[in-house]
């Protein structure tokens, strides 16, 4: 379930103890958060916390991360562009069908045989397109889930049994002039966080 805190500071004080596992904290993890700014020129602003964290837990917070970051993003524009650019050559071979069916009926003769070649061309190759498209993105994303699994697996056999969460123990979620949002994985951490800054905690 987790825990939601707004803190109203600039600066935070943090238990030095691991948000994850609340042993003795050796080492930190950013927490991050993004926003755009602006209509006609999008500014992009970014803050970030130090979060304690011990080297143990870091290491498969690092692999989660690792394992989020593996979309299938690129294999759905590869996707939808190699569809598209089916279509259009199948429509353009169906255009080049239709000019020498059009061609045969007015001449009561054989089409050119060049045209009738560019036509099976575009049709077929954009038939091909997408069926060799769909092959291939299913294989990248196949490739990608095996991946994201792994590194799972891998992160999952690094926590010990006081870990929290297959996420980052904290999340920033974001920020309202001087107030800061924070999700914690650890209800015992957050407890120490609010204690710790017991006059600026909102919630």
């Amino acid at each position: 379930m987790g825990t939601r805190l707004s803190i109203s500071a600039r600066i935070i004080h943090w238990p030095n103890r691991c948000a994850c596992c609340m042993e003795n904290a050796d080492t930190w993890h950013h927490a991050r958060a993004s926003r755009e700014k602006g209509v006609k020129v999008i500014h992009v602003e970014s803050k970030k916390w130090k979060i304690p964290y011990c080297r143990h837990c870091l290491e498969h917070a690092d692999l989660f991360e690792e394992r989020d970051e593996i979309t299938d993003q690129k294999a759905n524009g590869i996707l939808f562009v190699g569809i598209l650019s089916g279509i259009v050559a199948i429509l353009i071979g169906g255009f080049c069908g239709s000019l020498l069916l059009r061609h045969v009926q007015e001449n009561n003769g054989f089409p050119p045989i060049l045209a009738v070649i560019a036509g099976m061309i575009f049709f077929f190759g954009g038939v091909g397109s997408i069926i060799g498209t769909v092959v291939l993105t299913r294989r990248m994303k196949r490739k990608n889930a095996d991946l994201r699994k792994q590194l799972t697996t891998k992160a999952k056999s690094l926590q010990c049994p006081t870990c929290r969460s297959d996420i980052p123990a904290v999340e920033y979620e974001g920020w309202s002039g001087s107030i800061h949002t924070f999700w914690f994985a650890n209800p015992n951490f957050a407890k120490d966080v609010k204690q710790l800054n017991a006059e600026k905690v909102l919630d």
